[in-house]
């Protein structure tokens, strides 16, 4: 969602994050990869070419448990409106799952944007951090959002951006690709393996949400929270994770 990947960073992932060490503060937080992302050329990105969902595990050899991660999914609801529901970022507490309040701190030239996280263990605070998401039109039928970590106490860099490409359908084809970096602590020494597959299979869950408020914006909070969570197919995150390819190689092959 995330969505906001930033948004879309759920419960159960921020749960492994509980072990924190250190502060990080900046106005923007540079990662392994923002670098890379931003050289990108905005007008040439598309997505992989096949039109169901796609998901991708992308690893970095000088760190295993930097997440990267690209997926896609069709949404069978015009540009507009996808992006009408990704930009509401308040009403993410309403459907997205894990996300207590947002709060947007600025709006030009960019979005600003602060969430509170909730990490569903007893006597453990919530978590905040703020994002900034910077809006392109690349193309008449497309719609790039950028975004990139600003300030963070549990995550170390969150970098990648969303693409809404739009169907001869008149449907969007929903595409995003994240970079996310945390103070695991201890739980990185317990199952490395665990960690991939809660991040990569959040990402997804917040997929299938956006995708189900764009679709069935009457749905109800729980019956939406729980279609997209029973969407999300154990096979297709075991396959991911088990076969990781390397970051560098794919960004030169994106465009």
């Amino acid at each position: 969602m995330r969505f906001s990947a930033a948004a879309k960073f759920n419960s159960s992932v921020l749960l492994l994050a509980l072990f924190l060490a250190g502060t990080v503060r900046a106005q923007r937080t540079e990662g392994p990869y923002t670098k890379a992302l931003s050289e990108l050329a905005s007008a040439k990105l598309h997505p992989l070419g096949e039109p169901g969902v796609i998901l991708k595990c992308l690893s970095s050899p000088s760190d295993s448990l930097l997440i990267g991660a690209f997926h896609q999914i069709p949404i069978h609801a015009p540009v507009a409106e996808v992006y009408k529901v990704f930009r509401n970022f308040e009403a993410y507490p309403e459907w997205l799952p894990g996300v207590k309040s947002v709060k947007i701190l600025r709006t030009e030239p960019s979005f600003l944007v602060s969430f509170e996280q909730i990490i569903p263990f007893p006597f453990v605070p919530n978590t905040r951090y703020s994002v900034w998401y910077e809006s392109l039109r690349p193309a008449a039928d497309s719609i790039l959002i950028r975004f990139q970590l600003s300030a963070s106490e549990d995550l170390k860099s969150l970098d990648g951006y969303s693409l809404l490409k739009g169907t001869p359908e008149n449907e969007t084809l929903y595409s995003e690709l994240d970079f996310l970096d945390a103070h695991w602590g201890v739980a990185k020494f317990l199952s490395p393996r665990s960690i991939w597959k809660e991040a990569v299979s959040g990402f997804l869950e917040s997929d299938f949400a956006l995708k189900l408020k764009s679709e069935k914006p009457a749905m109800s909070t729980r019956e939406l929270q729980r279609e997209a969570r029973f969407s999300v197919e154990a096979p297709l995150i075991e396959q991911c994770v088990k076969g990781k390819v390397d970051a560098s190689s794919f960004l030169k092959n994106l465009n």
